[in-house]
């Protein structure tokens, strides 16, 4: 094989590999986002259901679960910069989300603002007690909960802080 041949299939190998990776992200970042929207309609249908039978705490309690998951993901890319980068300007357009429209920081003061205004109802009281005759595997369950609950809290706070309307 001449050099000029073997570097020819050399970028070719390269440019395939480069091709595929592309096209494997691509497809990922969708497939991810399908795995979670049948999850999400559950959620949807429930919450429409009780919106409909007059009771809307169960709707309301979605809505504010959403509003802490966007806290926390908004702590997310600030904590990784590449990520955010990657999720604005390749993810979020394979997802047909244009990158000019996707202003982060406009979001999370949204987010944020309503959180300050409205605390979050997740108190998490109400289920990480402990309870009397727990054995220790489950007393160490209800404490790792506990603390990845505080955690949570912790951030949610700190996004608040960041970017609330003062």
């Amino acid at each position: 094989m001449t050099r000029p041949t073997l570097l020819l299939f050399l970028v070719a190998i390269l440019a395939a590999l480069c091709m595929g990776l592309w096209v494997g992200a691509r497809e990922g970042a969708r497939l991810g986002e399908l795995v979670a929207e049948p999850l999400r309609a559950q959620f949807a249908v429930r919450a429409l259901n009780s919106i409909r039978s007059g009771n809307t705490k169960l709707a309301s309690s979605v809505f504010e679960f959403e509003v802490d998951r966007g806290l926390l993901s908004v702590n997310h890319f600030d904590e990784s910069p590449v990520d955010r980068f990657l999720a604005l300007r390749f993810v979020g357009p394979v997802l047909g989300i244009p990158s000019q429209a996707y202003d982060l920081d406009t979001f999370a003061v949204r987010a944020a603002s309503y959180r300050k205004a409205n605390p979050s109802p997740f108190t998490g009281e109400e289920f990480l007690g402990h309870f009397p005759g727990e054995t220790p595997e489950q007393g160490a369950t209800i404490d790792a909960a506990a603390e990845s609950h505080r955690q949570t809290t912790r951030i949610i706070k700190l996004m608040v802080e960041r970017y609330a309307d003062k």
